[in-house]
């Protein structure tokens, strides 16, 4: 068998899976030592994808971002959303219909057809053909209004990102909640027919201002505590994107194509970093146990550890943290 020297057979058993926002970008904008900390594993032939909760791009869309935001070459294959998870669901529908709530009717279409969907409207599409539904919004097209009789029933209401119009999405969801996905009187339930399933968990992110900013998780609590409020039960939700385990196998399946060894995914130890104890550290404590999560002080997290989900390491930030681990595995490097 060849000589392997002993930096070379520790490279094949170190993986990582960084969140961005927070970890490596602000608003877009690099966080100090986040290029050279991933030149630096690019160099190394050392494996990592990134994973984040951040929705409203394809996978392409979400690579090229983060390529120009640190001048380096990411690809598709090593980025996971928390939308990923949608090409899977697009499959499962096959031909229901379903309710697209992104940010406008243009990011909704994009998404739905990138992910698969085959029979799809948008929040706001089904809100101009049906201005009744929101009687404190102008539409500017009345010639666009049709029956609720020629409406083929929602199946299930698809959370791919915040939308621009929070009272507007959450009136059109609530309707189709309380019914069998036909907003009419005689179609209202008791129980929930219309599957909601959902991107994104986080309720708020790091941004520049000094306190977080909401996200697609805040849209999702407002829904559910609505529905609540007229149904007294709680809305049932498929939740996808971390802390939930779908991201972490397809993170698993990306390390692998990506290593050029191709070795099973666990022979690695793979260092989860990130800057959110609920969903980063949670979501990697619960991945397995070839998975350790690290957390950093550069997003969300200020403290020393978390004390509800405490992380393996903890470090200032991302270029401490590969620095620190990889010699730990004996791997001499420098950024």
């Amino acid at each position: 068998a060849e000589y392997m020297g002993r930096q070379e057979l520790a490279k094949m058993h170190v993986a990582f899976v960084f969140d961005v926002d927070g970890v490596l970008l602000r608003e877009k904008h690099e966080i100090p030592g986040a290029k050279d900390t991933l030149l630096m594993l690019q160099s190394l032939s050392i494996p990592f994808v990134l994973l984040t909760n951040g929705t409203g791009q394809t996978e392409t869309q979400k690579a090229k971002e983060i390529s120009r935001a640190l001048g380096l070459t990411i690809h598709t294959e090593q980025t996971i959303t928390a939308q990923t998870p949608f090409f899977q669901v697009a499959k499962e529908m096959a031909s229901q219909r379903v309710l697209i709530v992104a940010r406008n009717a243009e990011s909704g279409a994009r998404l739905a057809s990138w992910y698969g969907f085959q029979n799809f409207t948008t929040v706001q599409e089904y809100a101009e053909r049906h201005p009744v539904l929101n009687p404190f919004k102008r539409y500017a097209d009345s010639a666009s209004q049709v029956s609720f009789d020629d409406e083929e029933p929602i199946a299930a209401i698809l959370l791919l990102e915040q939308p621009e119009d929070w009272g507007e999405s959450i009136q059109v969801c609530i309707d189709l909640l309380k019914t069998d996905g036909v907003p009419t009187a005689d179609r209202i339930t008791n129980q929930q027919v219309v599957k909601v399933i959902s991107g994104n968990p986080d309720f708020d992110y790091a941004s520049k201002h000094c306190l977080p900013r909401l996200t697609l998780g805040a849209f999702r609590s407002c829904l559910e505590h609505i529905y609540k409020q007229y149904s007294n039960q709680d809305l049932m939700v498929s939740l996808h994107g971390k802390p939930f385990e779908t991201v972490y196998r397809q993170s698993e399946e990306a390390l692998v194509i990506s290593s050029e060894l191709k070795v099973p995914c666990e022979s690695f130890t793979i260092y989860a970093v990130g800057d959110n104890p609920k969903s980063d550290i949670c979501g990697a404590n619960a991945a397995g146990s070839h998975w350790k999560s690290v957390l950093v002080r550069t997003g969300l997290f200020k403290g020393e550890n978390d004390p509800i989900h405490p992380a393996d390491l903890v470090f200032d930030d991302v270029k401490q943290a590969v620095q620190s681990i990889l010699k730990s595995h004996g791997i001499a490097c420098s950024v």
